[in-house]
């Protein structure tokens, strides 16, 4: 891969010539005619994750992105070692939001029947 944190930089030069010469390539192909949309191919970047360090905020983040169910689901959103106090908060929190939501409905619903009395 290339960028930071990508291959060693004894590799990383040799990746970026291929990559100026397939480029190169690929350019001089379509001025020759042929179909350029067959050479699409590009190398992978490396990219460096921020890393969340306060622990509401990883309770946030596994909630917002739906990962508290997926162990492997917490390194995608900078969580690299959420211990178990996060997640047990964030299933604490995720249950509350549900039941909240649920008390919500049944209001509206119970408000609505109220109204539905009211008006016969």
């Amino acid at each position: 891969m290339l960028g930071e944190g990508g291959a060693p930089p004894e590799t990383l030069d040799k990746m970026e010539v291929l990559v100026k010469e397939y480029t190169a390539n690929v350019l001089e192909l379509r001025r020759l005619g042929y179909n350029g949309q067959v050479f699409d191919a590009t190398i992978p970047v490396a990219k460096t994750e921020e890393q969340i360090l306060e622990e509401d905020a990883q309770v946030d983040k596994l909630i917002d992105e739906k990962r508290l169910g997926s162990a492997g689901g917490m390194f995608k959103p900078g969580i690299v070692v959420a211990n178990c106090d996060v997640v047990v908060k964030a299933a604490a929190k995720k249950k509350a939001m549900e039941e909240e939501k649920q008390k919500k409905k049944l209001e509206e619903k119970e408000l609505k029947e109220l109204k539905q009395l009211v008006r016969d």
